[in-house]
C-alpha cells in the first residue's frame, strides 16, 4: 500500500486497537493504519499510498445522487497523520502527484465503493512506475517546519507562521470532481479540524475554512483506451532518523489495503 524508496523507512501495520490505546485519535471511518519510520539521516524520503489502496466515496450533495452513473460526479477520500517523533520539524504531510497510465472503465466496473485506482482505470505499472519512487515530485504539502505550505515544484508560502510539533494529527479531506469520461476535471485538498501542538502557541484546534490548495489539469481529453493521467495520493517526506507518523485511510473492508 504504500510506495517508494521503503528500504529506507521501516513501515509497520498497526491494528485499530493499537492506534486507540495510544490515544491517537483517527477518522472514524479508518481501518487501515501504518507507522513510518525514517531510518536514515539527512536524506529526504517521500513515502505515498498507492491510489489502489484508496477508498473513495461519492457525494451525493454535490451531483444531485444519482447513483446509477457514476460520472458526472464528485468522489472523496480522507486520511490522517499523526506527528508521532520529530527532532526539528522536518516532516512534510500532504499529497504528491501520482503520474499513471490509466484506462477509462467501463461504468459497469465501478461498484459504489471504489479505489481512487477503479475510478480512473489507473495501474502501478509502466514507464511512468519512475515517478512513484521520485524524491521531488510535484507536491501539495504542509511542513511541520514553520507551518508553512508547499506546492508544486518546491514553491512555498506562509501558512501557520509556527513549527507543528510531535503529538499533532493532521486530519484531511480530498474531493474530485470527475466528467462524463471519467477524468478528473477538478481537485481540492481541505484540512478538516485537527489537533495541533505548535511550538509557541500550545495546542490549538485548527481548521481552514478554503481549500489548503485546488488544482485543475491542463486540458486533455483521452482520444484513445489508455491514456496517461495525474492524480494526487497522500504522502509524507521525513528527513530525520528515528522521525515517526502514522498514517491512516480508509483501505479494504477486513481492515487491509
Amino acid at each position: 500500500g504504500l510506495v517508494g524508496q521503503v528500504q529506507s523507512v521501516s513501515i509497520v501495520e498497526l491494528q485499530q486497537r493499537e492506534a486507540r490505546k495510544r490515544k491517537l485519535q483517527f477518522q472514524g471511518r479508518h481501518n487501515a493504519f501504518r507507522e513510518v519510520e525514517m531510518l536514515m539521516s539527512k536524506a529526504y524520503r517521500t513515502i505515498r499510498l498507492d491510489p489502489g489502496v484508496i477508498r473513495c466515496q461519492r457525494d451525493p450533495s454535490a451531483d444531485g445522487g444519482a447513483f446509477n452513473m457514476p460520472w458526472p460526479a464528485v468522489w472523496n477520500f480522507t486520511f490522517d497523520v499523526a506527528v508521532v517523533r520529530s527532532t526539528n520539524c522536518f516532516v512534510n504531510i500532504g499529497l504528491v502527484e501520482w503520474v499513471a497510465k490509466a484506462a477509462a472503465p467501463s461504468s459497469s466496473d465501478i461498484g459504489p465503493d471504489p479505489t481512487l485506482g477503479e475510478l480512473v482505470g489507473a495501474t502501478s505499472e509502466g514507464k511512468e512506475m519512475w515517478q512513484h519512487t521520485s524524491e521531488s515530485p510535484r507536491q501539495i504539502m504542509i511542513g511541520c517546519r514553520k507551518g508553512v505550505k508547499w506546492y508544486g515544484d518546491g514553491y512555498w508560502e506562509n501558512l501557520f507562521k509556527d513549527d507543528i510539533c510531535e503529538g499533532s494529527v493532521l486530519q484531511f479531506y480530498c474531493d474530485f470532481a470527475m466528467d462524463v469520461r471519467g477524468s478528473i476535471q477538478r481537485m481540492r485538498l481541505w484540512l478538516l479540524p485537527s489537533s495541533v501542538m505548535f511550538r509557541k502557541r500550545g495546542w490549538q484546534c485548527v481548521r481552514l475554512a478554503k481549500p489548503i490548495c485546488e488544482w485543475t489539469p491542463p486540458p486533455s481529453a483521452p482520444d484513445s483506451k489508455s491514456y496517461t493521467c495525474s492524480l494526487w495520493v497522500p504522502a509524507v517526506t521525513l528527513f530525520s532518523q528515528e522521525d515517526a507518523v502514522v498514517v491512516s485511510w480508509r483501505g479494504g473492508g477486513d481492515g487491509r489495503p
